[in-house]
């Protein structure tokens, strides 16, 4: 069964897609001064999944929230939603995708209001915690399964609106984490 997602431009405030979704949603977009719906089917192909993305950012100015973990973004889409999202965005989800050092920093200089962002199991390293630490105020970040470095997470004590830090210890960092906790 096939769902079906209404995007009102002037009220949209959270958009979760995930790869299933894109593939079997239909997603409908409401023009400005228009009442009529245009419907969009991205079912099936990979290219549709693409203009889908476009248009979630292009059409959606207000935006707050919206979720691309597990979408299997291309290149060309993960740079689009980086350099064209809404500088307005509060959360955002970019986990499992091939976002790179490049694209945060790119990110959180345009960003600035960002209060979540969701980067497991992305190819970032120390490189993209430094641009994090020194251009946003998050209050959660998930970095797991990055290349990140234990000593790089204690630096983020210094984010003193970080409430939720989702990382991977390791055994022999316990100790580094309870100081870190503390």
């Amino acid at each position: 069964m096939q769902k079906m997602i209404y995007i009102s431009l002037k009220m949209v405030e959270v958009v979760i897609l995930s790869f299933a979704q894109l593939v079997t949603t239909f997603i409908a977009f409401s023009a400005w001064d228009k009442s009529c719906v245009k419907w969009y089917n991205s079912r099936n192909s990979i290219k549709k999944m693409r203009t889908t993305v476009k248009r979630i950012i292009d059409y959606c100015p207000n935006l707050l929230e919206v979720n691309f973990g597990l979408t299997l973004l291309s290149d060309n889409s993960i740079n689009y939603i980086i350099n064209n999202i809404t500088p307005g965005i509060l959360k955002l989800g970019l986990y499992s995708n091939k976002v790179k050092d490049e694209h945060i920093e790119t990110l959180v200089t345009r960003c600035k209001n960002l209060t979540s962002l969701d980067l497991r199991e992305c190819d970032i390293s120390d490189k993209s915690l430094n641009s994090l630490i020194q251009h946003i105020k998050l209050e959660e970040l998930n970095v797991c399964d990055c290349s990140i470095s234990f000593t790089k997470i204690l630096e983020l004590k210094s984010m003193p609106r970080l409430k939720t830090l989702v990382y991977l210890v390791s055994a022999n960092s316990m100790a580094g984490l309870r100081y870190f906790l503390s």
